[in-house]
């Protein structure tokens, strides 16, 4: 939901909506992410409209906004969903990953945490919180994005140097089971 002068987005319903838009959270995804095409969805009717019709077509605005590159942090927000209703990946995985994202474009660095061995998991900011990361890995924001998204192979990031893991390489190979989760997934390699 986008409400207000400057814009929010919330979960939930709103009480007098412009536009409801019903659609599936593939298909929503695949138009945000610009491989599917909101007038394609809606003739096929995967996407359902009522309310302001004219309201509905601004929403390429957004859509041209999400095709400019998801971020790390969405990202892991995305994670942070996937993590909360799979309480079954604790047992499927059982390990910690800290994450470095550089932006090199910005000069920045953040951390993250993907805990998918303490149940019921959690995904935050920052270092780990409980016990130890059993891998390490060191990745630039645009390719932590092509990796979790399926855009970019595992092996070439890290035979590029463009991949650094420190820690157990087994858990490194564990990551499919997120990625395969990811927005837009696709079949990826092993590391």
């Amino acid at each position: 939901m986008l409400d207000g002068k400057e814009g929010k987005v919330y979960e939930g319903t709103h009480p007098k909506p412009g536009v409801t838009l019903t659609i599936k959270p593939e298909d929503f995804v695949s138009m945000m992410d610009g491989s599917g095409n909101a007038q394609s969805l809606f003739m096929s009717g995967k996407l359902k409209m009522k309310g302001n019709m004219g309201l509905a077509m601004k929403m390429s605005e957004l859509t041209k906004l999400s095709q400019g590159g998801m971020s790390a942090k969405v990202l892991f927000a995305v994670f942070e969903d996937i993590v909360a209703h799979n309480p079954e990946l604790c047992k499927k995985i059982n390990g910690i990953y800290q994450w470095v994202i550089t932006n090199t474009a910005a000069g920045t660095t953040e951390e993250y945490v993907m805990d998918v061995k303490n149940a019921p998991g959690a995904v935050y900011s920052g270092k780990v919180k409980t016990g130890k990361a059993g891998v390490t890995m060191t990745v630039d924001e645009k390719d932590f994005v092509g990796l979790m998204t399926g855009s970019a192979n595992a092996q070439s990031l890290f035979m590029g140097g463009k991949l650094k893991l420190k820690g157990n390489m087994g858990l490194a190979m564990k990551l499919t089971e997120l990625q395969k989760m990811a927005p837009g997934a696709a079949p990826r390699s092993k590391l």
